[in-house]
């Protein structure tokens, strides 16, 4: 039931860190190599934001958990192998520079499934003549889901401000059930009723 409530669309607030590239594309991996980023200006990025809207066409990273031809990809990963990934389409529906503080800029992406959001950093960077990683992640909504709606931990101690947030979901419809006579329904439970027990003091 929870995957059907939180199906639908994500979005995140992600933070990308120029002049520096990791082999997990975010700041947990090792650098791989540096560019030159002053040439970076706010202008660039915004120009190059339209070619990563829409469909658009994503190699997976390397440390992730998809399968190729049967392993996961982050134990390969992880043994400092590096396999051929098909590339494939995602959707991003919105695309927002937030920030831009060099070496730094702040996104906010709304996207469907499948997206991976520090791959989406590398590329940007990329696609300005740089590189980058990711150095912080926040998804703020899942679905119909949003951050703002949510209580804190401390809050959610609190029956009273539960209450005050509960409001009516749309819940998955069960499976209907075969409807029995009561004839069956007797002669079903006549079958299953099990054998009369044994007297306390008698053989086991």
């Amino acid at each position: 039931m929870l995957q059907k409530f939180l199906h639908g669309g994500k979005e995140y607030v992600a933070t990308v860190q120029m002049g520096t590239e990791t082999d997990t594309q975010d700041y947990t991996g090792h650098a791989l190599r540096r560019c030159r980023f002053d040439h970076v200006r706010r202008e660039v990025l915004e120009e190059a934001l339209p070619g990563f809207r829409g469909t658009i066409s994503q190699v997976p990273p390397m440390f992730s958990a998809l399968k190729v031809n049967g392993q996961r990809l982050y134990k390969l990963a992880m043994e400092g192998q590096d396999v051929p990934r098909p590339a494939r389409e995602v959707q991003v529906d919105e695309l927002e520079l937030l920030e831009f503080q060099p070496p730094h800029f702040t996104l906010r992406v709304r996207c469907g499934g499948g997206l991976y959001v520090r791959t989406l950093g590398h590329d940007l960077a990329q696609a300005v003549g740089t590189v980058g990683h990711v150095t912080s992640l926040r998804r703020i909504a899942v679905g119909e889901f949003r951050e703002a709606d949510c209580l804190t931990l401390e809050e959610a101690l609190d029956p009273q401000k539960i209450a005050t947030r509960l409001r009516r979901c749309s819940v998955p419809k069960r499976p209907k059930k075969r409807l029995l006579s009561a004839t069956s329904v007797n002669r079903d439970a006549e079958a299953r009723e099990p054998p009369p027990l044994p007297p306390l003091n008698g053989p086991p």
